[in-house]
């Protein structure tokens, strides 16, 4: 698992990725540093992992409530919404990459329709 998140780091654009269970075994005071980034399936396991992104304390709380709040429209299939979503968290962090990566994601999956059993949770065969 930790060559798959080494590997999502890159992608996501981000300093420190944490898996699900890392994320619940940290003190409730440095929750407050991370954000719920993504929920994806990787090669080799049959479950899905949520992704957490860890920060240092220079973001800021409306960073990280903008960017869920996107995330839960993008899970729940309402892209118009989710795409209003990262796009605003983009506009206020221009260099929030994993922002960027949900938009293109949504581009493509606005061009080709949603899947007919879509769960919100990204598949990686890499």
């Amino acid at each position: 698992m930790a060559a798959r998140l080494e590997s999502l780091t890159k992608l996501y654009g981000v300093n420190v990725l944490i898996s699900e269970s890392t994320y619940q075994g940290l003190q409730a005071e440095n929750r407050n540093h991370t954000r719920m980034l993504d929920e994806v399936k990787v090669k080799g396991r049959s479950d899905s992992v949520k992704l957490y992104e860890a920060f240092d304390s220079s973001k800021t709380v409306s960073d990280h409530s903008a960017y869920e709040k996107a995330f839960a429209n993008y899970q729940s299939g309402d892209l118009e919404g989710a795409r209003q979503g990262f796009q605003h968290v983009l506009d206020e962090s221009p260099d929030d990459h994993a922002a960027e990566v949900f938009l293109e994601r949504i581009d493509g999956l606005l061009k080709n329709g949603l899947p007919a059993a879509w769960d919100g949770i990204q598949i990686f065969q890499h």
